[in-house]
């Protein structure tokens, strides 16, 4: 009965049409040459009529044989793309990517970005400041880099996601009474900055040296938290993007001021690299999900 044929009989019989040997036929779907035929034989059972004429160098296709042949081989071929494809979605839903973030986006987007995750995907994150994540980018550490926009590198593709403005962080009972800051009378302050390798201390140093303006670097701190801690303790002043304190500890005993004339601002970008693609499939669709949450939080002010 036809409803006893499976697609593994289907497949028998296409390799015995095409080889015109049923020891070829089951080199080519891996089985025993008598299970093969058992195979052949059950369809000819389906079908009620001989499929296969055998003689001394192999077997030849009957008239009913070559019409089905014609008539199932783009099916079966449809099929088989079929689920190819279908394995192929649900692989990108599985195995591990590992996530790089800047600490000052890590606080807004981590919790989501696990609470998101597939049931067969695991994502790790990192965090660090944008010059070390391109690098471990391009290494292959990780898998995708949410970071300040860097200069283009062949292969690195970078999805803008906004324009940041960068603010000077200050305790809450000190420093400027307005809430903005012009970008001069930052040499007047002690500032607390990352190490010149990275990427908002790289804005600052070119905005500075384009208006001839020498900034009192108090503290060089790699490290957002010690940075936080410095500022709370009146050790100095940080310039973070906006929207940096987001989710960390004692916000509130620290104020943000815009820096204007000029307004300086960083560019936060997903990036991927297309080797990491090709070897984790999850990858692109990890990006995806990163840049809908990064937007959708830019709306809510999150």
């Amino acid at each position: 009965m036809l409803k006893n044929v499976d697609l593994k009989h289907l497949s028998c019989f296409l390799s015995a049409v095409e080889s015109s040997s049923f020891s070829h036929a089951a080199l080519i779907q891996d089985l025993s040459q008598p299970s093969l035929s058992t195979r052949i034989r059950q369809l000819e059972q389906a079908v009620g009529a001989t499929l296969f004429h055998r003689h001394g160098r192999g077997v030849e296709p009957t008239p009913a044989a070559r019409t089905l042949y014609e008539r199932i081989n783009p099916l079966v071929a449809q099929l088989q793309t079929a689920l190819v494809e279908a394995s192929a979605i649900d692989s990108m839903y599985q195995g591990e990517v590992v996530v790089g973030i800047v600490p000052t986006v890590a606080g807004r987007l981590s919790v989501k970005l696990a609470a998101g995750a597939r049931k067969k995907m695991k994502v790790r994150v990192v965090e660090s400041f944008s010059g070390h994540l391109q690098e471990w980018l391009l290494q292959g550490d990780i898998d995708i880099a949410v970071c300040t926009a860097m200069p283009r590198r062949r292969g690195i593709t970078q999805t803008l996601i906004r324009a940041e403005p960068l603010q000077l962080v200050g305790p809450a009972d000190s420093g400027p009474t307005r809430n903005e800051v012009r970008f001069r009378s930052l040499q007047e302050v002690p500032l607390i900055l990352g190490s010149p390798q990275h990427a908002i201390r790289q804005i600052l140093d070119q905005t500075a040296r384009r208006l001839g303006v020498t900034l009192r670097v108090q503290h060089e701190v790699d490290n957002l938290e010690a940075q936080l801690r410095f500022v709370r303790q009146g050790l100095g002043y940080a310039i973070l993007s906006e929207g940096a304190l987001t989710g960390t500890p004692q916000s509130n005993e620290l104020r943000m001021c815009r820096i204007i004339e000029p307004q300086i601002q960083r560019h936060l970008v997903v990036a991927t690299y297309p080797k990491n693609e090709a070897a984790k499939p999850a990858v692109k669709s990890v990006a995806a999900q990163i840049a809908r949450l990064l937007r959708t939080g830019n709306r809510n002010r999150c």
